[in-house]
């Protein structure tokens, strides 16, 4: 296993509850990942306080990689403080559920912070420049948490499918703020804004709640099993 000392190089405030940190490797480092695995961080000088975090950048960014946590309460807390210059130690890569190089069309589903690994699929996708079509199916609680906001609608400009839910659209300071879709992402969805879903696989991460709720929504609509490929996002 690969370990070795990172340093936070750079912090983007992605939502007031979501934060980008920017790792910068060793030089000459040989650390090598495929998208949608993750890594273990936690500062030089605890016992044992390290947890996994999903990569959020492409495995071709072989200087760095990000990482996406979250305002403490939630699963990946810990380092939502931290500051550029510190260092964390880093080890792995960890993880089955990872992209494969495919020619067929990949439909990704997400919620909230859980986009981070998907992020790096897309990245991963785009500028290795794979044949494989990609449909991204997002959800938020409210327009101010969509994570990534901007690079999402650069991935629309670049060829990406993206569909962007609200789920709680009744913050009151955000009223009429959206206009698009709202509600819990259904899998009904899916199946009218892509024509060939059922020739699609399918990567979904996010709380397990959701994904209990759309497994049997995928089945209904003809989704076999064998082509959906899930992992559980980090709860508190």
């Amino acid at each position: 296993m690969f370990q070795t000392t990172v340093t936070v190089s750079q912090i983007l405030e992605e939502t007031p509850e979501v934060k980008t940190l920017r790792l910068d490797l060793p030089e000459g480092s040989d650390f090598r990942f495929r998208p949608g695995q993750s890594v273990r961080l936690g500062p030089a000088d605890a016992a044992n306080p390290h947890r996994h975090y999903a990569i959020a950048s492409s495995p071709l960014e072989a200087s760095y990689l990000e990482v996406a946590v979250e305002r403490p309460g939630s699963g990946t807390g810990s380092l939502f403080s931290l500051r550029g210059g510190d260092p964390l130690v880093l080890s792995g890569p960890f993880g089955s559920w990872s992209f494969r190089d495919e020619d067929r069309l990949a439909i990704l589903i997400c919620s909230g912070a859980a986009i981070a690994p998907l992020r790096s699929i897309i990245r991963y996708v785009l500028d290795k420049g794979l044949p494989s079509r990609l449909a991204l199916f997002y959800s938020a609680a409210a327009p101010s948490r969509i994570v990534f906001r901007r690079e999402l609608e650069q991935f629309s400009a670049r060829g990406v499918l993206v569909h962007t839910t609200i789920t709680e659209p009744s913050f009151p300071e955000e009223e009429g703020l959206w206009e698009g879709p709202t509600g819990p992402l259904k899998a009904a969805a899916i199946r009218r804004a892509v024509p060939d879903y059922l020739d699609a696989v399918y990567y979904l991460c996010g709380p397990s709640a959701m994904l209990t709720r759309l497994r049997p929504q995928l089945r209904a609509i003809g989704v076999p099993d064998e082509s959906v490929r899930a992992e559980t996002w980090w709860e508190a």
